[in-house]
């Protein structure tokens, strides 16, 4: 395989749209949490873009066991986080610009630790988020969050599916080195035909709420606790 890269435009990347700046990094990053049956520690994966092409990634075994899916995605983004960074200013010594950085991830939960002030709960955590939120308070770390199925970064956490890693490596910029064809192109469309039907029965499935509320229409069935179990036992 070939990795196909594309001329930089201003402020484009490969999620981030519209930058504030010519040239930006973006790191996805993704845990699959305690994976491996033996040790149970989680696996890290960072994939990192400059202007949307394909720049750096990593997979790497955690050294540490996480209590929850939170903590190892913590893991995974401090880790891809230090690997931007050096990106990041790698840029700017070869350029002599600023460069905007983002970090993406799926994981809500850790999206919001870093994104508040102080250590709450996790306290034996408490060195890595307190770096990330002082990285973020100083804005020199942008933080997004993306859908699971858009995340990139998916691609070395785990064993995938043939067709879920052909589209992943399509969206990465894969390449046949011979005919230049993108990998995983008809996976890829295929794809994007079941995230459009998704999204399409969602927004049909609220406009018939919406409607309904409007008319003050209710479920014509209300069933207790009592009547659900009287009702699974086959009682009247």
């Amino acid at each position: 395989m070939a990795m196909k890269l594309s001329l930089p435009e201003f402020g484009a990347g490969k999620w981030k749209k519209n930058g504030e700046k010519f040239w930006n990094v973006e790191a996805y990053t993704d845990a699959g949490w305690s994976a491996h049956k033996t040790h149970r520690r989680s696996t890290s994966c960072a994939v990192h873009f400059i202007n949307g092409n394909f720049a750096y990634a990593s997979s790497r075994t955690q050294r540490v066991v996480s209590l929850s899916s939170a903590e190892s995605e913590l893991h995974s983004r401090a880790s891809g986080c230090s690997d931007a960074i050096f990106l990041r200013r790698c840029m700017q010594f070869l350029t002599g610009d600023e460069i905007e950085q983002w970090q993406w991830v799926d994981n809500s939960a850790a999206r919001q630790l870093i994104e508040r002030q102080g250590v709450g709960k996790v306290r034996h955590f408490s060195g890595k988020i307190l770096w990330m939120q002082s990285l973020v308070l100083e804005k020199e770390v942008n933080v997004g969050q993306i859908g699971t199925q858009r995340n990139l970064s998916d691609i070395g956490t785990k064993p995938l599916a043939k067709q879920r890693l052909l589209v992943l490596l399509n969206q990465i910029g894969a390449c046949d080195p011979e005919t230049l064809e993108m990998i995983g192109e008809e996976e890829f469309k295929a794809f994007e035909e079941r995230v459009f039907g998704q999204k399409t029965v969602k927004r049909v499935a609220k406009a018939i709420m919406r409607m309904a509320l409007m008319w003050g229409l209710e479920p014509s069935l209300h069933v207790g606790a009592e009547g659900s179990s009287r009702y699974q036992r086959g009682l009247p």
